[in-house]
């Protein structure tokens, strides 16, 4: 009896898998063995119960396992969003990527072209002038230069072939469309992830305390943007030491910032999205910027709680993030370096290293 004749009558009749069996059935997806009626029926079935945290950690990590192995350290800080808001917003985690890099915390983000959206991180880094074509050797020169390295999934994934023309076809969300955030190949010991999906949100802090890892995973609790923003309040999952405390917080009003609407924080093509970036980049002030601080702020906390050494560590900062109270305190800290290092040029020349070397690479 073959893997799935043996596991979809009991998906069928609503059982979870274990993470093994989600596993073995990934690595059949893999493989491109399960078929495209046998993976339309799978991710089917899974939708209709809700995937569990262990099924959906067996999933990731197979993914990872096959993912095309790079040379770069695990002490590194992914910043990532799920997509999915069709809020359309500017490329915010990834403008925050590069403040982070420039404030001292490495990167390695993993992302893609646009999906649900008109550009995505792979659109806008390509805008930049960032060459996404570069050999591995040159993402780890680039990540030597710049502090700051981009895997592009459609590269590092390409065994997910497999998968496309069905995911496409089933035209609904599935447990794949919140594999991104958790599959980065280097396997970073922190992670700020921004998931719009209310149910998907706890499912993917769960993987990570599974895992070990240190990571905030965040959502809007009025839009349901896949970001932090000035225009509502967050859901936050700090996830650390095996543990995870679920808060509700306010950045605006944290930061002292004005409320903004989902309309000014608006992005386009990847010729708009660049413009605004480097806009930001040089000095630009306004409701993009915030955004930009916030999550970059929370991506350094990210770091700084997984013992990164940074600006936040050289403060004498405890990351002991579980409470609102102590949340605030370090957001304020973080987003006061983010605002620094804007206002020091610094990111524009991490943005020209990246780019000069990845030409050259």
């Amino acid at each position: 009896m073959t893997l799935w004749r043996e596991l979809a009558p009991r998906l069928a009749g609503g059982e979870r898998l274990s993470y093994e069996e989600s596993r073995r059935v990934m690595a059949e997806i893999m493989a491109g063995e399960l078929g495209e009626i046998g993976l339309a029926s799978y991710l089917s079935m899974v939708a209709l119960r809700g995937v569990g945290v262990a099924e959906l950690r067996g999933l990731a990590d197979e993914m990872r396992s096959v993912a095309k192995p790079i040379d770069l350290p695990e002490r590194v800080v992914d910043i990532v969003g799920t997509g999915g808001d069709k809020a359309n917003t500017v490329n915010i985690s990834t403008m925050a990527a590069l403040v982070i890099a420039a404030a001292g915390y490495p990167v390695v983000k993993h992302g893609n072209r646009a999906s649900t959206s008109a550009c995505g991180s792979a659109d806008l880094l390509e805008e930049l002038g960032v060459d996404l074509d570069m050999r591995s050797s040159g993402i780890i020169a680039s990540f030597r230069a710049a502090d700051i390295a981009f895997l592009f999934a459609n590269k590092f994934h390409p065994s997910m072939r497999h998968a496309a023309r069905v995911r496409r076809d089933l035209g609904f969300p599935t447990a794949f469309n919140i594999l991104g955030p958790l599959t980065n190949p280097v396997r970073p010991v922190a992670s700020a992830v921004g998931v719009a999906r209310q149910d998907a949100a706890p499912l993917v802090a769960g993987v990570f305390r599974e895992r070990g890892s240190s990571a905030f995973v965040f959502r809007g609790l009025e839009v349901g943007l896949d970001e932090l923003s000035p225009v509502e309040k967050a859901q936050v999952w700090v996830v650390g030491g095996g543990e995870i405390a679920e808060l509700v917080v306010d950045p605006a009003s944290i930061l002292g910032l004005p409320r903004c609407t989902v309309e000014e924080l608006r992005g386009g093509a990847a010729a708009h999205n660049a413009t605004v970036a480097r806009e930001v980049f040089s000095g630009a002030e306004g409701p993009v910027r915030d955004a930009v601080g916030m999550n970059a702020a929370i991506g350094m906390m990210a770091g700084h709680a997984a013992g990164l050494p940074g600006p936040l560590a050289e403060m004498g900062l405890v990351a002991d993030w579980f409470s609102e109270e102590s949340f605030a305190g370090g957001l304020r800290a973080a987003y006061e370096i983010a605002q620094v290092t804007l206002a020091s040029g610094a990111v524009e020349k991490t943005l020209s290293n990246w780019v000069e070397v990845s030409r050259s690479a």
